[in-house]
């Protein structure tokens, strides 16, 4: 690759990465105002339903049309069109089949979810299937090209529009009368609406740089294999490897309202209390992202590295990576169960559920690094172990909500999540450093990172004994005030102890935002470089 063509892709892939973390952010987000209109119950219907969406978005984000870009790239001009059709015309086949799948055994679905009210949901939400195809291919071949723009206007345009569609069809029908079931259909449409958006943005783009991706020709049965072995296999890994949390939803959705009614609680009470558990999803959700979003912008870095032999610099990478990743999950983690019980207040009205929250608190930390592993595995070309540990993980998640659930409720639930991350952790993490050598983490950073948390935690709480001496009313705002004044406090204090003891060298905190400002403040605050 020339040195031009190397730069137009770093910053293609630079462009992709700020898009794709401004749509997680949404995502993550919009589900706080959305839980405030449609209610606890409103809120269950929608999470109920909601994997299935989030299965069919990474299928056409991150798997698929990773797998076909590679395809096409390692393709000759005149073969791409060849490879482009194929990936169609299977993705067609795969889209249809999931969409008739779940249209026509939408209430056998419910059935076994425990409410035949949501059949009707499933069938709007099997509509995304149909869409997949075309925004995979269309992705798939841009990205191929290096041409990262389409993807990311594509991504931000859909998520903008879908979180739009939710917010303004749920208050719509909400506040004119509507069932909270109807709500919930309106708003999974408005899922819909945002995947047909990011179509009309592809059609755009393929008119304006003259793009086709099928032409009718005739193919020999060795090449449609050897296509679909690389978009199947390939492409199923990266997407089950980045929708895990998806996957965890899709866990509870099929067995923690069910259970919670087989141990003798109310069809009614369990819908509020599986909407109260579901609060979790976006702060952990948010959570990872903020924690990962530092370190996998370091995998391209590792892959190249690693294509090129440079071992020292895998190695060195590699533990940068789980360095950011530990040090910011750790500080969310420990930051959220400091001010846990405002925050819930200001996000979601009432601190119902906050002991849930405070268990989901840990998998931040501990997503943060299975995210991160698994990143790094599939950069050295081990994409398939990181699947393997995730139906590990998936397993235990289902056992434990079996046997938790009916000891502890929802809490069972939570418990059963952050068990189930902390053993694929491990996992991941052995395998990391016996596989490629390297100590990612020393006994001595751990400490340090530790000791930050607690004096943060420390401080915090001594904050929020003061907050409190002041006898605001007990209102969201106050609880707001509290909450906000807790996270610029409890992040200031943690900074200033990791930059003052030292726990990253000066090249590491360059690769931080505003890293050359960090390396500054360091320098001036322990008197000489780092």
């Amino acid at each position: 690759m020339s040195n031009q063509s190397s730069k137009t892709f770093m910053k293609g892939a630079v462009t992709l990465t700020i898009a794709a973390l401004a749509v997680k952010v949404l995502s993550a987000v919009y589900r706080i105002p959305f839980q405030n209109i449609v209610g606890d119950v409103g809120f269950y219907i929608y999470q109920q339903v909601y994997p299935f969406y989030g299965i069919a978005v990474a299928f056409s984000t991150y798997g698929f049309p990773v797998a076909i870009s590679k395809l096409t790239a390692q393709s000759e001009e005149k073969d791409r069109i060849r490879v482009l059709t194929i990936s169609f015309l299977f993705l067609s086949l795969l889209g249809m089949l999931l969409f008739l799948a779940l249209y026509f055994q939408a209430r056998t679905i419910a059935a076994i979810m425990g409410d035949p009210a949501l059949a009707g949901l499933i069938r709007i939400i099997s509509l995304s299937f149909l869409i997949m195809p075309f925004l995979s291919v269309a992705r798939g071949l841009f990205q191929g090209k290096g041409d990262m723009v389409p993807t990311a206007v594509s991504q931000v345009a859909e998520q903008l529009m879908r979180v739009g569609a939710i917010l303004g069809f749920s208050y719509l029908f909400v506040h004119s009368g509507g069932s909270l079931y109807t709500a919930g259909g309106a708003a999974l449409f408005g899922s819909i609406m945002g995947g047909l958006m990011a179509s009309i943005v592809l059609i755009f783009f393929l008119k304006q740089r003259r793009e086709k991706f099928f032409h009718v020709c005739r193919f020999s049965f060795g090449e449609i294999g050897k296509f679909l072995n690389t978009l199947a296999m390939e492409g199923v890994a990266i997407c089950l490897s980045s929708m895990m949390l998806v996957l965890f939803q899709f866990v509870d959705s099929f067995s923690l309202y069910s259970l919670l009614v087989d141990s003798g609680i109310t069809r009614s009470a369990a819908k509020m209390i599986k909407g109260i558990y579901d609060r979790g999803q976006p702060l952990l959700q948010l959570g990872t992202v903020v924690a990962t979003s530092f370190s996998l912008s370091l995998i391209p870095l590792i892959s190249a590295s690693y294509k090129g032999s440079d071992a020292m610099s895998v190695h060195q990478n590699i533990r940068i990576a789980v360095k950011i990743s530990f040090v910011i999950g750790l500080a969310a983690m420990a930051g959220l169960l400091n001010i846990l019980v405002p925050t819930n207040i200001m996000l979601f009205k009432n601190d119902s559920g906050s002991d849930i929250l405070a268990v989901f608190s840990a998998g931040i930390l501990l997503s943060s690094l299975v995210l991160t592993f698994s990143g790094i595995l599939q950069g050295v070309e081990c994409p398939y172990f990181p699947v393997l540990v995730l139906l590990i993980g998936l397993a235990a998640k289902y056992v434990g909500n079996m046997y938790l659930v009916h000891m502890f409720g929802a809490l069972g639930a939570a418990f059963s999540t952050i068990l189930s991350l902390l053993l694929m952790s491990v996992i991941l993490f052995l395998k990391v450093n016996t596989a490629l050598r390297v100590q990612v983490l020393t006994w001595s950073f751990v400490g340090q990172s530790f000791a930050a948390a607690a004096a943060m935690s420390a401080l915090l709480q001594v904050w929020l004994f003061l907050f409190q001496c002041l006898h605001f009313s007990s209102t969201r705002f106050h609880a707001a005030l509290e909450a906000i004044s807790g996270v610029c406090m409890g992040g200031t204090v943690f900074l200033v102890l990791v930059l003052k003891m030292k726990m990253f060298s000066k090249e590491e905190l360059a690769l931080f935002p505003f890293g050359r400002k960090l390396v500054q403040i360091c320098e001036k605050m322990n008197g000489r470089s780092v």
